[in-house]
């Protein structure tokens, strides 16, 4: 999987959390992404990399985090996904 292909794979992960938010709304968003890359054998390190890329994508789920308590972004970013 290359660089080129981080938009489709934030789409499918993009996919997978709405199907997902439908029936559990109180989910955290890691736990939804940690769940996609186990059900479709894709590596954490590359979601990770291609949500990264994706500067909107990641403030979603920087606030989604601190809203759960999982990450101060005060203090902490995340940086290194």
């Amino acid at each position: 999987m290359s660089d080129r292909d981080y938009p489709y794979l934030i789409k499918q992960v993009m996919e997978h959390i709405e199907k997902v938010k439908e029936t559990e709304k109180d989910t955290p968003l890691l736990d939804i992404i940690y769940d996609f890359c186990f059900k479709n054998d894709i590596e954490v390190e590359k979601v990770g990399d291609a949500i990264a890329s994706d500067v909107y994508f990641k403030s979603f789920i920087e606030k989604d985090c601190e809203l759960h308590r999982m990450i101060s972004t005060e203090n902490n970013k995340l940086e290194e996904w």
